[in-house]
């Protein structure tokens, strides 16, 4: 698939499992995650503490917006940022370890996920590949997850119910190069 291709079809899936797909460039990522996060009405955030993020200088984005850091349980917005995304299912491929725990992804209502548009694959295959590759070399993670849209659960009834066990909102950032 083209570049172009694994977006699209990134956006559509992610959209169909219920998330939403904030398209934007490395420079203009503060202003649409400051406007987003106003847009949720949210004053606190906890976001990951770790190199990947430091690229974007995510904490100061959000602290310069008027957002104030607290720890993930009292967090009203989680940020993290992707390792991979997968085009098939909307999917963002999440690893934890230190700097990065899984509590940022789980508990805050609302969560932002920082991907790069040049980090998607087509689909899971692809993706076992490449964690083959991470165990051959000796890194896997502490965890991997595969966040794709809000949190679902049902009950015995059939109830559906969003947000119970993890977020009940997911934006992806995907950024494209400037």
């Amino acid at each position: 698939m083209s570049a172009p291709s694994l977006v699209k079809a990134f956006e559509a899936a992610l959209i169909q499992a219920g998330g939403q797909v904030v398209r934007t460039t490395r420079s203009d990522l503060e202003t649409v995650i400051n406007e987003e996060a106003r847009a949720i009405g949210t004053r606190t955030f906890a976001c990951w503490d770790d190199l990947q993020l430091k690229d974007v200088k995510l904490a100061g984005l959000l602290y310069g917006g008027g957002l104030e850091p607290v720890c993930p349980s009292e967090a009203g917005l989680g940020v993290i940022r992707a390792e991979r995304g997968l085009a098939s299912t909307g999917s963002a491929v999440v690893t934890s370890g230190p700097g990065r725990p899984r509590s940022v992804s789980i508990l805050p209502p609302a969560l932002f996920i920082i991907l790069d548009a040049s980090r998607l694959l087509p689909g899971i295959p692809d993706l076992c590949r490449e964690i083959a590759g991470w165990a051959r070399s000796g890194g896997l993670p502490a965890n991997i997850a595969l966040i794709t849209g809000p949190s679902r659960s049902g009950d015995i009834e059939m109830e559906l119910s969003i947000g119970v066990h993890g977020p009940g909102r997911v934006t992806v950032f995907l950024i494209e190069d400037d």
